[in-house]
């Protein structure tokens, strides 16, 4: 009797873990993808000069907060929206990907526009 409770124990508890993440219902206040992707590229944007100008963590947390309040205000959504969005769509892993990528093509794209003008304006100067 002990080794099937044994059994039946263990059973339960591997069916009780699951590798899929588990199903989220979007939230009544779910930011549309499009506008998703502009906050996400405007947040990471920040990131990358707050990074190059400070490396203390505690430092980068609180300017962060600070700082991503105008992205926030920009693009009509608030912190706590912010953050329920980013939950749901880190559980949709193959759109969040689909969406860095789209970011990732936009950033390389504003570098390539940024040298080409760069080159434009000091080929002008020579």
């Amino acid at each position: 009797m002990r080794k099937i409770l044994i059994v039946f124990t263990a059973f339960g508890v591997l069916s009780a873990c699951s590798h899929e993440l588990e199903e989220l219902e979007a939230p009544e206040t779910l930011i549309p993808v499009d506008t998703m992707e502009m906050v996400l590229l405007d947040v990471m944007l920040l990131e990358a000069h707050m990074r190059s100008i400070s490396n203390n963590v505690h430092d980068f947390y609180q300017i962060m907060l600070k700082s991503s309040q105008p992205i926030f205000e920009k693009h009509g959504v608030d912190s706590l929206r912010y953050v329920e969005s980013m939950d749901y769509y880190a559980r949709r892993q193959e759109e969040l990907k689909a969406l860095y990528e789209r970011i990732q093509d936009t950033i390389t794209l504003r570098a390539v526009r940024n040298q080409e003008e760069l080159r434009d304006t000091v080929g002008e100067k020579l």
